[in-house]
Order: structure tokens, then sequence, then C-alpha cells
């Protein structure tokens, strides 16, 4: 596993492959406090980024994807929270921005 200042300090013509990551999401990031009034509940979420690679100073987002889709926006309405969470991940350990995220269909 890579650590932030590796990341920050990669090749930028190096592209990264299968990075995991542990990201503590809050439940509800658009409200501070739920229905009832209470703080907002914190989660941890897991996963594996497929592949990115630096951009200039951002990042590529790359998710490979072997669904039978009938057009991208279902494949992208499908996973948009993923990419989501992977875009905050990768931003926080890099402390770099992602400028785009792209899904590859194999």
């Amino acid at each position: 596993r890579r650590t932030a200042h590796q990341l920050a300090h990669v090749d930028a013509s190096e592209e990264l492959h299968g990075l995991p990551f542990d990201l503590l999401q809050d439940v509800d990031a658009q409200v501070g406090h739920d229905a009832r009034g209470r703080p907002r509940e914190t989660v941890l979420v897991q996963g594996i980024i497929d592949a990115f690679f630096y951009e200039g100073d951002n990042i590529v987002l790359m998710d490979y994807k072997t669904d039978h889709v009938k057009s991208e926006s279902e494949l992208v309405d499908r996973y948009k929270t993923q990419l989501d969470y992977y875009d905050d991940a990768i931003s926080r350990i890099s402390g770099k921005k992602v400028s785009e995220s792209v899904f590859c269909r194999i």
C-alpha cells in the first residue's frame, strides 16, 4: 500500500493500479444533523481504486466495468456514488484534485 507521501511524489507518467483505501465518510454529507437533530453519523468505506494517473496537477480516475448496459448514462447512474467515494479518497490521499473520472468497459 502506498502512503500519501509516496503518492504525492510519484512520477507523473506512472499509471497506478489497485489502490486500496479506507475512508471515514459522513452518512449525510449535505446536512449537519439527521431528521431528529442528532449529529450525522460516520461510516467506514473501503474499496480498491482500479487505476488512475496524474495529468499535470490533477488526477484522472479510471474504473473498469463489465456490466452490460444500454447506454453510458445507465452506467454513470449506477456507479456515481462509487466514483464519488473514489474521488474523495484519492483526493484525500494524494492532496490533488480529480479532474476526470472515466469508465473503461471491458
